[in-house]
């Protein structure tokens, strides 16, 4: 099986993310026409860089695409080999509107895990972010990035005591460079060798109704020099209607839970 469907194959859910490409660090995902979803096709607009197409949130439930590291890569990276991440969005209504986040799960231990499906689930919130409210527009690409002046800010609601983002919360280079303590709950962790299985765009649950936000053009650069990217584009060949998107298929939530009932099956 190629390692672009293998995300797929790996759920027992109905609806699904196919993700194809000619290699492991470029992913071309398109909505499936699996079930119903909470995304579909937009092809009026993308990213820069990222061809003419992005995903929409359908305003109804909640929003998430799941791509696996082994299927960005060819392999299982770890939490160090990650040297940036990048995205953009695309928000309707004004400057201080929610907008799409980015999360990244690694693998479970058996030791502390935070989930059933992961380890640790790290979560960057554009809200808490460096970058003012006011000076992120609505209704233009905006590319979120974990380096520079307004740096990305991650949280861990697991291990800092069940708080769910701050505005000082630590950056990806601050994660990388050692163990950090959780200033809620005061617990130390160094996720520098946890396996990385999934990186996720979401929206959330408590405000997806209504939003119809863009996202476009993820990107993980490794330490190595390797630069995986993910263009989301609307099915090839299939231009929505404008007052009636199809709900495309999503997903691949619990995909590490599935896989793991399927092997104590067999």
């Amino acid at each position: 099986m190629r390692l672009s469907t293998a995300i797929c194959a790996l759920t027992l859910a109905s609806n699904c993310v196919f993700a194809s490409s000619a290699m492991a660090s470029a992913l071309t995902i398109y909505p499936s026409t699996l079930g119903v979803s909470a995304i579909s096709g937009n092809t009026s607009t993308g990213a820069p860089g990222f061809g003419a197409g992005s995903f929409q949130e359908s305003g109804n439930t909640k929003g998430e695409v799941y791509v696996s590291s082994v299927a960005l890569f060819g392999r299982q990276i770890r939490f160090s080999d990650i040297a940036s991440v990048s995205y953009w969005t695309n928000k309707p209504g004004n400057a201080a509107s929610v907008d799409w986040s980015f999360y990244i799960y690694t693998a479970l231990t058996g030791t502390g895990d935070a989930g059933s499906f992961y380890h640790t689930r790290l979560v960057s919130e554009p809200l808490y972010n460096n970058t003012p409210a006011a000076s992120v527009a609505a209704n233009t690409w905006h590319q979120w990035a974990s380096g520079g002046t307004n740096a990305m800010r991650f949280y861990d609601s697991a291990r800092d005591g069940g708080i769910f983002g701050v505005n000082s919360d630590p950056t990806l280079a601050t994660l990388e460079g050692g163990a950090y303590v959780w200033p809620s709950s005061s617990t130390s962790v160094d996720y520098r060798g946890e396996l990385v299985n999934l990186f996720s765009l979401q929206t959330g649950s408590a405000w997806s109704a209504g939003f119809l936000g863009l996202v476009d053009g993820l990107t993980i650069t490794l330490t190595n020099g390797v630069i995986g990217t993910v263009n989301l584009e609307a099915a090839p060949g299939v231009v929505p209607e404008p007052e009636s998107i199809a709900l495309l298929g999503v997903g691949l939530v619990g995909m590490l839970a599935a896989a793991a009932r399927r092997k104590r099956t067999a």
